[in-house]
């Protein structure tokens, strides 16, 4: 037995997707009674893939000071077909680059993270009120601290399926209206305001439409055609 490992067990809610399923709770749980200096977070479906993740963040962090957290790139498992995982497209390395992205949406991977514990205690963790979005909220605090980092290198197996899906409609629509209000928050600490806000509507506009599902294919293409050439440029 390794003693230095901890196991905390924290009652689930998932009979209403509107209930608080606690993960953010979870967390903080954890790492207010952790001992290290520096937090590596891991969801329970997603999996590291590089030996030497944890290394390099550290090192990084230790010889960037100014820096307050650095993730990595993943590789997306569907639980259709396991066989052929595909690679995601790194998510910007430069703290200037992810500063253009942060309002459009997640700008790391959650399971990628290695982030410092005081900086967590700065900003006071993650918001257990929030009923979705409490990983893009806290990138967000996290970004008004200090510096931001993403390795050009993938750390992270993500497996998609059924346990991260949802067809519900409210539970979209309700997702895009906290969005919403993240944009509107933080509009003056980030670049990008005036496009984030508007796609953030014109989705939630889209969410109403009765023949919605049908269009989202060619949706999808215009949205990344108009705003892409923005995030990544």
């Amino acid at each position: 037995m390794d003693f230095r490992i901890r196991y905390i067990h924290q009652q689930e809610l998932r009979s209403d997707y509107r209930k608080d399923r606690n993960a953010s709770r979870a967390r903080n749980k954890g790492i207010r009674i952790s001992k290290g200096k520096y937090i590596a977070t891991l969801d329970d479906d997603d999996f590291w893939c590089d030996q030497r993740k944890l290394e390099k963040q550290v090192q990084f962090l230790e010889n960037h000071p100014d820096y307050v957290v650095c993730g990595g790139g993943v590789v997306v498992i569907r639980e259709e077909n396991p066989e052929k995982p595909f690679l995601r497209p790194y998510y910007p390395e430069k703290d200037e680059d992810i500063r253009k992205r942060m309002l459009f949406g997640d700008a790391h991977v959650h399971s990628s993270l290695v982030f410092r514990k005081e900086v967590w205690e700065t900003i006071g963790g993650y918001d257990e009120k929030l009923p979705f979005g409490d990983d893009w909220n806290f990138y967000l605090r996290l970004g008004k601290v200090g510096k931001l980092y993403n390795f050009p290198e993938y750390f992270t197996y993500f497996l998609l399926g059924q346990q991260n899906k949802t067809d519900r409609v409210e539970y979209k629509r309700e997702s895009l209206g906290v969005s919403i209000r993240f944009i509107k928050k933080y509009r003056n600490d980030y670049p990008g305001f005036p496009k984030a806000i508007l796609l953030a509507w014109a989705c939630y506009f889209y969410s109403f439409l009765p023949f919605g599902e049908s269009l989202r294919p060619v949706f999808v293409k215009i949205k990344h055609r108009i705003f892409d050439p923005f995030l990544y440029k």
